[in-house]
């Protein structure tokens, strides 16, 4: 999975599950995998606190395979929410990556607006960065600590009872321009796919979406673009995901995506999560 962009939604989604059905909880399940051969596996859950603050949590693991070798990431979340209705805050800590690679410590923040038609929210973000270079000239690897500093949006509008519209971006500010470092092409290697490393090490990205509902069925078609900082390499995608009951406490989603990169061609992915919720 994209960690940039779809790490961000897990609180976001999970919540507004329990605003919406009233549960106490959820609980999520998921995979993804594409045809470059990497796959991300992921665990989610939100608990209600009161009436109007949310506890959430997500641990993921992601492989992304190359022609010389694996890198594995993971990914750990926590945050916090709290709805003064019709305003709301939002608050995460989370670290990913590689230690032997590259990895980051993240700080998350979020002013929203959200009623029953539609939400809006001004999204802020902080992650610091460590990048580790190895070399048969160097007698110890070398590290390059750096920050970026995200600002972005997330809005969401109710046409009807059938339509809905829906976008969301960031745009981050470095420290320090990293493409310039010596021997950072060895990040390269592994933007193999949008599970990849430099894919979550972002420039800009920019989403949007149409849902149609029917019934408890929820259908949503998602075109995005996103930029990584290091070789300005971009990645144009479109999805189409289904959300749909499963039993009277579980919902399956599926997603279909088709990408076009820069950096690795095209490539398609499939994901799969399931949520169950309860009292």
């Amino acid at each position: 999975m994209c960690c940039s962009s779809r790490k961000t939604l897990f609180a976001v989604i999970l919540c507004g599950i329990l605003r919406c059905t009233n549960a106490e909880y959820v609980v999520g399940l998921g995979a993804d995998a594409d045809t470059e051969d990497s796959h991300a596996f992921a665990a989610l859950g939100s608990l209600g606190i009161g009436e109007s603050s949310w506890l959430s949590a997500t641990v993921s693991r992601n492989v992304s395979r190359s022609g010389t070798g694996n890198v594995e990431t993971v990914y750990y979340d926590a945050g916090f929410d709290h709805h003064f209705d019709p305003l709301g805050v939002r608050f995460g800590i989370g670290y990913w990556g590689d230690a032997d690679l590259l990895d980051s410590n993240d700080l998350r923040a979020s002013l929203y607006w959200s009623v029953d038609k539609g939400s809006l929210s001004i999204d802020f973000e902080r992650r610091a960065f460590d990048l580790t270079f190895r070399s048969p000239l160097l007698a110890q690897p070398r590290s390059v600590e750096f920050e970026a500093d995200g600002i972005g949006f997330a809005a969401r509008l109710q046409l009807s009872e059938v339509v809905s519209v829906l976008a969301n971006g960031m745009r981050y500010d470095y420290s320090r321009n990293i493409s310039l470092q010596p021997s950072v092409d060895v990040v390269r290697v592994f933007a193999v796919s949008r599970i990849g490393v430099t894919n979550s090490l972002l420039d800009e990205r920019l989403s949007a979406g149409i849902e149609f509902a029917a019934g408890e069925n929820v259908l949503d078609l998602r075109a995005s673009s996103w930029r990584a900082a290091i070789f300005d390499d971009r990645v144009d995608s479109f999805s189409v995901g289904w959300l749909m009951p499963l039993t009277a406490s579980s919902d399956l989603e599926l997603r279909l995506s088709s990408d076009d990169a820069d950096a690795f061609g095209r490539a398609t992915q499939f994901s799969v999560f399931w949520y169950f919720y309860g009292e």
